[in-house]
This record gives C-alpha cells, sequence and structure tokens, in this order.
C-alpha cells in the first residue's frame, strides 16, 4: 500500500470550462495520415521479430524520433511546428497507450502525462495518520497528484518550507535549501505568481488563498527572456520520477497543465518535454515550468483514466 508523504494536489477538471485548452497546434489531417502510414509500416516490420527484439527497436525508434524533435525546439516557424507535430505524431501512434484528449495527454514513449488543471486545483494536507492515496482517491471525483516535499518533525509528515491555506499558516518559511527555491502564491483571482524565496515578503500572502514552496524552477519564459536552472551535476538535476507544475501565458491569460513523468527524466528532460509537445508549442508568450517533487513518493490517481494511475 503507498501512503502519501506531503502535501497532495486536487487538480479540478471540467470539459465545461477546458473547451480545447486555451492553447494548441494542431496537425492537419494529410500529417496525420502520414504518422499513421510511418507506424503501420514500421509495426508490420517489427511484427516478424521476436516480442523482446521488436520492442527494444520500438523504443529505440522512439528515441531518435524524440532527438529529431529537441533538434526543432527552438524553431517556431510554421515548418518547424507541423515537422516536430509529425514526428511527436509518429511517436505516439507506434505505441498504441498513448493518446491525447482536452483534459490529459499521455506520452507512453517518454512517460508523461499530462493532466489541464482547467478549474484549478486545491490541496489535502495530512501530516499526522497519512491515509493512503487509495483511500483519498476512492472519496473525490478529482485527479490526484503529490504536492512537494516534506520534512519529518515529531512523528509528523510535515511540509517542508512555507504552507499557507484558508487564511492560516500550516507550516513557516523554509531558507537555505537548493531545492525549495521559490513561492507559489495562488490569488483570489486564481492566478499564479512566483517569488524567489528572498524576494517574498509575508504582506504578499494577504492577496494568495494558497501559498507553497516548492523548486527548483526549471524553465521561465517571460518578455522574451528564458531563465534556466537544469542542476546537471546536483542530485535533484538527476534522473528521478517527477512531478512539475506547467503554466502557460498569453496575452495575459493563464492556461495551468500538470506533468507528470513516470518514467526517470532529468531536469533538462523534463524541459524538452514541456518545449517539444505540439500541443502548446508557439503558442504562447509565456512559460513557467516549476519542480514539485520527484523519486518514489511521485504520485497519480486519475478517476478518468485508471490505466494511468501511478
Amino acid at each position: 500500500m503507498s501512503y502519501l508523504k506531503k502535501t497532495i494536489l486536487l487538480l479540478f477538471c471540467s470539459l465545461l470550462f477546458s473547451g480545447s485548452g486555451i492553447f494548441a497546434y494542431t496537425l492537419d489531417s494529410e500529417g496525420n495520415s502520414e504518422a499513421m502510414k510511418f507506424a503501420q509500416l514500421i509495426n508490420k516490420k517489427l511484427s516478424t521479430l521476436p516480442e523482446k527484439r521488436a520492442q527494444a527497436f520500438k523504443m529505440l525508434i522512439q528515441s531518435k524520433l524524440v532527438q529529431t524533435q529537441n533538434a526543432l525546439i527552438k524553431k517556431i516557424d510554421k515548418d518547424s511546428l507541423q515537422k516536430n507535430a509529425l514526428y511527436e505524431s509518429m511517436r505516439r501512434k507506434l505505441l498504441p497507450d498513448s493518446f491525447d484528449t482536452q483534459e490529459t495527454i499521455f506520452d507512453d514513449g517518454v512517460g508523461a502525462i499530462w493532466t489541464h488543471a482547467s478549474n484549478g486545483f486545491g490541496i489535502l494536507y495530512h501530516p499526522m495518520e497519512t491515509p493512503s492515496i487509495g483511500n483519498l482517491a476512492s472519496g473525490t471525483s478529482s485527479t490526484l497528484i503529490n504536492g512537494s516535499y516534506f520534512a519529518r518533525t515529531e512523528g509528523a509528515k510535515n511540509h517542508a518550507g512555507l504552507l499557507w491555506s484558508g487564511g492560516v499558516m500550516w507550516s513557516e518559511m523554509a531558507y537555505g535549501d537548493p531545492q525549495i527555491t521559490h513561492v507559489v502564491c495562488v490569488d483570489t483571482q486564481k492566478n499564479l505568481t512566483f517569488w524567489k524565496n528572498d524576494l517574498f515578503f509575508d504582506e504578499i500572502l494577504q492577496i494568495c488563498e494558497l501559498a507553497f514552496q516548492a523548486g527548483p524552477l526549471i524553465y521561465s519564459l517571460q518578455e522574451g527572456e528564458v531563465v534556466e536552472n537544469t542542476s546537471p551535476k546536483s542530485y535533484i538535476g538527476r534522473a528521478h520520477n517527477r512531478t512539475v507544475m506547467v503554466l502557460f501565458e498569453k496575452d495575459g491569460i493563464q492556461d495551468l497543465w500538470f506533468l507528470t513523468l513516470i518514467k526517470p527524466a532529468t531536469l533538462a528532460d523534463v524541459r524538452d518535454t514541456v518545449l517539444r509537445e505540439s500541443r502548446f508549442r508557439g503558442e504562447y508568450d509565456g512559460l513557467t515550468v516549476f519542480n514539485l517533487d520527484g523519486g518514489s513518493s511521485v504520485a497519480h490517481r486519475n478517476p478518468d483514466h485508471p490505466e494511468l494511475n501511478f
């Protein structure tokens, strides 16, 4: 039985609020047909091989297509966008478990689960007598994911760093930890802002319905300026399962997704996974990719797609 170790986020997802998402780049019918023909041809060839060998070849092809997509990350001209979407569609059609809906994207090749928090998110906080995530999931129609770091204190699994909710300070601010770098504030209009620890002050909480610390901030694009922190030489930068917050912005409108990586990924891998996703490529003017947690405590429960439970 898997037990929660920290704050759990409830993602409020509803088609009434999402439509097809604020941002989208869609492969045309000709491209989809080309991708399908490619996948059918490869799968036909691989069907003649022993299962293990066929799977190895399939994953090799996946890896090469991911590398090809990564080479297009910095290009947003129409031709590059079309090529990126084509290679992505080829990859996903090779692995039939992959799918793409209005609220959920599953990329089986890289183990990426995208969940649209189209109506925001809330928290469950159980520092004492923590229930299993299975028990919590059975009592809600929301998607559940693990929140952020915890610290053992007097037998409790307390949130590591600031946790403010409902006008109550559940956990105090933490300083000096290279992983806990920012405060996330959700204001009364449900908009998110990210504050560096040394720039945050208590008065900001007056505009926050929810605020918590986590990190690091992996990638930020604001007003054309890119800031990255992939920490390649540190423990946090190494390959782990991940829970990540991804905030897209366009013309002042925010669109929030959560990304769960169920295959180990470095922070650089996380950045690339976000930047090459064709659903969003070239369709935003602001982007924040924020690490929430990683390792064995990563958890995901989706009532609409139980096959993705992790």
